[in-house]
């Protein structure tokens, strides 16, 4: 059973059925489970730390797309989150905020498993690296979506002589 208590984060739940896989994610929760070994923590995290540049590089590499990485001071982050929130109130929703004060908090602490507690492996599942399996999921935002390998296979065949 749960202590009411103790400190504990937003706890997300992963469910995998017969023959599921669990891709890549990370949970973090300071709940320690029974004495008998049922409950408690485990950080789920890929076989790489990297940092949020390089996950935005990954992912722009993915799309295909080329946008400028600014990194952005922390008080800046608050600022503009805060304005943000504020616009969004200020046109009752119309302006969703592109960033939120909550979500540079995030931001501004690192999110890596520490491995002080069990993880994937206990789990009897090997990580599967980001670059396996980051196109399968960002594909659609391609310029051209699930067509731009044909695009680009088809641009091939139109520089060759046939």
């Amino acid at each position: 059973m749960r202590d009411e208590n103790q400190l504990h984060a937003a706890v997300v739940e992963l469910v995998a059925l017969d023959d599921a896989e669990i891709k890549y994610s990370t949970v973090q929760n300071w709940y320690p489970g029974l004495s008998e070994g049922k409950g408690g923590i485990y950080e789920l995290g890929g076989p790489d730390v990297r940092s949020f540049r390089e996950l935005m590089e990954a992912m722009l590499k993915v799309i295909e797309r080329r946008r400028p990485i600014l990194p952005i001071p922390v008080p800046l982050g608050h600022v503009m989150g805060f304005g943000f929130e504020l616009l969004n109130k200020v046109t009752l929703g119309l302006v969703e905020p592109q960033v939120t004060r909550d979500q540079v908090k995030n931001l501004a602490v690192d999110n890596v498993a520490s491995g002080s507690f069990p993880g994937l492996s206990d789990l009897g599942i090997t990580p599967t690296a980001l670059e396996a399996v980051l196109p399968e999921y960002l594909w659609r935002f391609r310029p051209s979506g699930q067509y731009a390998e044909i695009k680009n296979s088809a641009k091939k065949l139109k520089g060759r002589d046939l």
